[in-house]
């Protein structure tokens, strides 16, 4: 069941101008920038430039107070833009490939986007802290439609740290920029594990493409799905007859990173044991097959539900 219990826009002095400013230097109508996905923080990106704003409007104090004039406040919105960064990564075959992605500074809790029209070079979709993630890119007889879809989990230990998340929309400029603007906050009661809170923003812009103008409708969502914190990871292996072969029982987060299998294991039995808010055992099974690489635990870090992941070492 989705619930969002409160949504709220965060004050005006941040939130104006913010995703209609997005397109404000992005020239003609046929030229604008595109919502291609969402940059989620616990606290306000601070991009409004309040020292400018005060500085060009000294005329409007009035007894120690500053009359915003929400005509004028666009101007000083900033944008938090991403920045370029190289990594390394290995294929199936074991080949090395080298490539490109946008990057956002800074410390924040979720991030996804999706380009439609590649930067060169520039891996396409990314996705940082999200434990399930769903690009979906539609090209229609008129244009573009696109979704952006995310899901992280947390454990009722969040609340005790912070109810409040704040959800940024990012754009990008036609000349390839990837940005984020500031967004609105959400709070909801995590305390109660199976619940799930989603925040949506959907737009629609204006593209030009070999010569004509396409439509470009985008909706990106983010939800936050509360679930048991993990007590204990049980690694059973088994041999071909179904006959138990051992049996290790390891806490959240501190399984090996390598894992070498005892002579004659056909395939493993992954059991995390957790607890539901009365206490009661809750367990789930994965089973690992032969000749898998490898599979991931979960655990509980601050309130967040973090994966670690456990390499295979097949006998």
């Amino acid at each position: 069941m989705k619930r969002l219990l409160a949504l709220f826009l965060i004050p005006a002095l941040l939130l104006l101008g913010s995703c209609s400013l997005a397109r404000e230097d992005a020239g003609e109508a046929a030229d604008q920038d595109r919502l291609v996905g969402f940059l989620i923080s616990q606290d306000t990106l601070n991009l409004f430039d309040a020292d400018a704003y005060l500085a060009d409007h000294f005329d409007g104090f009035s007894d120690g107070e500053v009359v915003l004039d929400s005509s004028d406040s666009a101007g000083y919105q900033g944008k938090l833009y991403a920045e370029p960064e190289s990594y390394t990564f290995t294929d199936s075959d074991g080949t090395m490939h080298k490539s490109s992605r946008y990057v956002f500074p800074g410390d924040y809790v979720a991030c996804a986007y999706a380009l439609v029209y590649d930067a060169p070079g520039f891996d396409r979709t990314y996705a940082q802290n999200l434990n399930t993630v769903n690009f979906q890119s539609i090209e229609t007889g008129s244009g573009w439609e696109v979704t952006v879809q995310g899901t992280a989990r947390v454990t009722p230990e969040i609340s005790l740290r912070s109810e409040i998340f704040q959800m940024n929309p990012i754009y990008q400029s036609p000349d390839g920029r990837i940005y984020a603007c500031e967004g609105h906050s959400f709070s909801a009661d995590f305390s109660t594990p199976g619940e799930k809170f989603t925040t949506t923003q959907s737009e629609t812009a204006s593209i030009t493409g070999e010569g004509r103008t396409e439509s470009y409708d985008a909706e990106v969502a983010f939800t936050l799905s509360v679930e048991y914190a993990p007590e204990e990871i049980v690694i059973r292996q088994v041999a071909g007859d179904d006959s138990p072969l051992s049996e290790t029982s390891y806490r959240p987060g501190q399984l090996p990173d390598t894992l070498t299998l005892e002579p004659g294991t056909a395939y493993l039995v992954v059991e995390t044991h957790a607890r539901d808010a009365d206490g009661n055992p809750v367990v789930t099974r994965e089973l690992v097959e032969t000749g898998a690489a490898g599979f991931s635990t979960g655990y509980a870090a601050e309130g967040f539900y973090e994966w670690q992941q456990t390499e295979l070492i097949w006998p």
